[in-house]
Parts: C-alpha cells; sequence; structure tokens
C-alpha cells in the first residue's frame, strides 16, 4: 500500500493507493471523510455492514470502529476534534448523522485534494477545500454544527475582495482574513463562492497572477514580478503562471 499525507492546522490527508486496500477493525480518534476513487468497498461501521462503490464518500465520528476492503485508490481527510472550535465554525458539538453519499460535488473536491497534496504552495486552497467539503456535508443533512445563515452574501465578498486586494502581495490565511471580517470561515467561504464562483483564496491567487501578467507586459524582469506580486521566488510564480496561461513568465516576457 502507498500512501502521500499532508498536514495542516488541524487536520491531515492521506492519498492512499494499492491493488487492493484493506483495513483491518480500528477506530479514530479523528473524524474522518474518506472518499473512494476507484474500486468498490466493503465497509463495517459500529458492526453494521456498507457498500462504498466507487464515487462514494464515507463519514466516521471519533470512536466508531470501522473495517473496510475492495478499494484500490481513496483520498482521507481526518479532522482533530479542536479543527470546528479552531476554525470557529460552529457552536456546540459536531456529528455526522450519515455514514455515506454519493455526491459528485464533493467527489470533485476529493479529486482536487490529490493535485493539490503533491502541491508545496497550495496550503490555503486546501484549507478552502476542506472547508467547502465540510459546509456542503451540513448543507446535505449529513452532519450537523451552527453557522451564521444570516451574513449579506454581496457584502461580504464585497469586503473580502477589498482585504484580498489591498495585501495583493501577502498570501493571507483564511484564518487572517476571518478575523480582520470577523466572520466564521466558513461562512467566509461559502459567502464568498456564490458570490464570486471560486473560495477567496483561490480569487486572490488569480488576481495575483493577473497582476504578474501585466506588469510582465510593462517590462518588469520575472524576478522582480515575483516579488510585486507577492510570489514566494521567481520558481513559484513560474509554477502557477504557467497552469494559467500554458507559458513561462520568461518566454511571456520576450513575445512582448
Amino acid at each position: 500500500m502507498k500512501q502521500k499525507r499532508f498536514v495542516g492546522n488541524d487536520y491531515e490527508v492521506a492519498v492512499i493507493w494499492s491493488d487492493r486496500i484493506s483495513f483491518s477493525p480500528h477506530s479514530h480518534d479523528e473524524y474522518v471523510l474518506s472518499h473512494n476513487i476507484s474500486g468498490h468497498e466493503r465497509l463495517k461501521l459500529d458492526r453494521v455492514k456498507i457498500d462504498a462503490p466507487q464515487g462514494s464518500t464515507t463519514f466516521y465520528n471519533p470512536g466508531q470502529i470501522q473495517s473496510g476492503d475492495g478499494a484500490d485508490f481513496i483520498v482521507s481527510i481526518y479532522l482533530s476534534t479542536t479543527f470546528f472550535q479552531s476554525a470557529q465554525i460552529f457552536n456546540g458539538t459536531f456529528e455526522f448523522q450519515k455514514p455515506l453519499i454519493c455526491d459528485r460535488k464533493i467527489g470533485r473536491l476529493f479529486r482536487n485534494l490529490i493535485s493539490l497534496g503533491f502541491d508545496q504552495d497550495a496550503s490555503p486552497v486546501i484549507d478552502e477545500t476542506i472547508l467547502t467539503i465540510i459546509d456542503h456535508t451540513s448543507c446535505r443533512g449529513i452532519a450537523s454544527h451552527t453557522v451564521d445563515k444570516s451574513i449579506a452574501l454581496t457584502s461580504v465578498a464585497m469586503k473580502a475582495q477589498k482585504i484580498l486586494l489591498s495585501n495583493i502581495d501577502t498570501e493571507l490565511s483564511l484564518t487572517e482574513l476571518s478575523a480582520q471580517m470577523a466572520i466564521d470561515k466558513v461562512s467566509l467561504v461559502r459567502a464568498f463562492t456564490k458570490e464570486t464562483g471560486v473560495p477567496p483564496m483561490t480569487w486572490q491567487r488569480a488576481k495575483r497572477i493577473e497582476l504578474a501578467r501585466d506588469l510582465l507586459r510593462k517590462g518588469f524582469s520575472p524576478s522582480d514580478v515575483a516579488y510585486r506580486a507577492g510570489f514566494a521566488d521567481q520558481a513559484h510564480l513560474t509554477r502557477w503562471f504557467a497552469r494559467s496561461y500554458g507559458i513561462t513568465p520568461a518566454r511571456f516576457a520576450k513575445k512582448q
């Protein structure tokens, strides 16, 4: 069995693949969300048999006894019991109320985590992807927690955009942005995505890449552009610029 793990604040993501993945009975201290990318897994959760076909997502609360066999490619998120308090996204206790769902949106988000997990610069986007998954599970009635649903979406998005643009040369974290706006992170991501089509950190990165393009057109060198647009270094700029425009900043500059 092969795996790739990456760790964030109060969470861990594991990408696991094998000819056949098998887990003997065990439990976790964390909340677990596991998406079956490939294969048909047969599970037991607290002695209840569950079929998890390809494309399904399973949910486990801390302490539940689980075992499984049959999948060959899964992505799992492990959330510490302090995750929800530190994210300030609920009042009271959090609990998964359903063990399994087949949902295309959740599946797309989990598949995004695979590529993000192998990208050393993607931590802020991983954070907001996990929060989007949590929010969607709540909307589908899979999990229960309390968030503020009375927030004006447009005003939240506009205020967040203003803050992100004023810090275009700095990659703010979701924690920093939500603190400045006095809003929980799930409500922030939901409101921003509803208005703009993408989460806030993804939006800011797109704006930074646009700024880099404009600076290159004005004759700035790629190394200077990386600094002015808030990228860690020229290599960081090159990776994201090439993904967006299919050309490196250096080659783009030469064509101007």
